[in-house]
């Protein structure tokens, strides 16, 4: 407390001594005023043009440094040179294949763990219809397969029946054949014993004039009458007869056409009949192989021989089609990049001036194998690259990776040029860049069209061999220098 108040007592004392000093010199200063004015004037005006002369010498030198711009360094683009418009190429892996359910089911086991190597066509995992264990698909498969079996057991006896019965037809029709030479035989044979009756008759008849003739006794024409009329009505009836039979002897006639239709409608069907049979055993091969491959489908196997990148399912798991259930890696794997792009640029890609691909931080150059000519995805063109094998690992499949493609240099002049769109500065009503003039950034008003990937079209207002500024930190009149 004492050393406080010595504190106080002695800031107070200073305090004091300070006023009454400012006092003493604010009365002298009066004093000297009143006692020369004019000599206080002079004073004052030479401290004011002091402190102006003063301040003129620092604001010549604020202006000197103001005026003296600083060279800046920048990257320019020109007209003419062939451009890289960075698109995104999507990236596409053979031999990397995800196997994906093809039909809904329980997983009832899972065969294979990652980092197993497993052989073309081995088992990875079994499905099931239900949690129980039971296979729809498989039993689908034996009914099929039991179908199949007999029809490959009674397809040897049908054939053999439908032969046996071509066989009937045919001797049917033979037999039918040698039936009617038969009866044209008995016709003929028939015939001849008509024209010895009409004979008979006819001398029976002669006859019977001359007794008539010779007015004979009546009982004697009576009887030959009699005889007459009795070898006139055997020959009718032999007539009658002979004209059936000679009708169905003749092979000209219907009757013998039916036969023979009959025999080639029989053998027809016989044939289709025989056809339905080999159909029939074709399509129960077939339901047998389609049962076969639903089964398979509730039994994935691996496509080729590989590793077991991942199992994505576990036992006990619905799965639907499409969920990925394993992933397997081939020993040998090709990546190959897919760039689509608007037919504009596919036309204008020079194949010979490699790409960049973008892999990680490095730039791979790479050249197209194969630009298509017409359009493959909508109305974009398909360019295809070849990954070098030192990055494919670097890649996963369907990945997106950045590239920058070369654009033919016929196709950037003045008359039709592309730009890069960092370079170009817009407005609400209009759009300008900055080129090179005399070592100045100078403005260039232009009018843009289609973007192409990281470049603008610009229709007019630029001119061959134009420096386009692309640094973003340039105004118009400043000095520069290009790197």
């Amino acid at each position: 407390m004492k050393v406080f108040e010595k504190i106080t007592r002695g800031a107070s004392a200073l305090r004091k001594k300070f006023v009454i000093t400012s006092k003493k010199n604010y009365k002298r200063g009066t004093v000297f005023i009143k006692a020369r004015p004019l000599g206080s004037f002079f004073i004052v005006l030479g401290l004011l043009f002091l402190i102006i002369i003063v301040g003129q010498i620092f604001q010549k030198k604020a202006t000197e440094q103001t005026k003296k711009q600083p060279v800046k360094s920048v990257t320019i683009y020109s007209v003419g040179t062939s451009p890289k418009a960075t698109f995104q190429a999507k990236v596409e892996k053979s031999g990397v294949v995800k196997i994906m359910a093809q039909t809904s089911g329980v997983v009832q086991s899972v065969l294979v763990t990652e980092g197993d190597n497993v052989d073309s066509g081995q088992q990875l995992i079994s499905l099931s219809s239900n949690y129980q264990g039971g296979n729809a698909a498989s039993v689908q498969r034996q009914i099929a397969q039991s179908q199949y079996q007999n029809v490959l057991d009674t397809f040897g006896t049908q054939k053999d029946l439908i032969n046996n019965q071509r066989d009937v037809a045919t001797t049917s029709a033979d037999n039918a054949q040698k039936m009617r030479d038969i009866a044209r035989q008995a016709v003929d044979q028939t015939n001849s014993l008509i024209d010895t009756n009409q004979s008979q008759l006819d001398q029976m008849n002669q006859n019977l004039q001359d007794l008539l003739a010779t007015n004979q006794t009546s009982s004697n024409i009576s009887t030959l009458q009699g005889s007459i009329s009795q070898l006139q009505g055997g020959i009718n009836q032999l007539r009658e007869a002979n004209r059936s039979a000679d009708y169905a002897s003749n092979n000209e006639n219907d009757p013998a056409k039916l036969a023979n239709l009959q025999k080639d409608i029989t053998l027809k069907q016989l044939d289709i009949q025989e056809k339905g049979i080999d159909l029939n055993k074709q399509v129960s091969q077939l339901q047998l192989n389609l049962a076969y491959i639903n089964e398979a489908t509730m039994f994935p196997a691996s496509p080729f021989a590989g590793t077991v990148e991942r199992v994505s399912v576990h036992e006990g798991q619905l799965v639907t089609p499409g969920t990925v259930l394993a992933i397997i890696t081939s020993p040998t794997v090709k990546a190959t990049a897919i760039l689509t792009v608007p037919e504009r640029i596919a036309k204008v890609i020079a194949l010979g001036e490699p790409s960049e691909l973008t892999i990680g931080d490095k730039k791979v150059a790479v050249t197209p194998y194969y630009v298509s000519s017409q359009a493959t995805d909508g109305q974009l063109y398909s360019v295809f690259y070849d990954i070098p094998e030192d990055y494919q690992d670097q890649l996963s499949d369907s990945e997106y990776i950045a590239i920058g493609v070369p654009v033919d240099t016929a196709k950037t002049t003045a008359a039709d040029p592309l730009l890069p769109i960092d370079a170009v500065y817009q407005t609400q009503n209009s759009a300008f860049i900055l080129i090179v003039k005399n070592n100045k950034a100078q403005t260039k008003t232009v009018k843009l069209g289609k973007i192409l990937g990281d470049y603008v079209e610009v229709l007019s207002g630029l001119t061959d061999g134009d420096e386009v500024i692309l640094d973003r930190n340039v105004i118009s009149g400043d000095k520069i220098t290009i790197k």
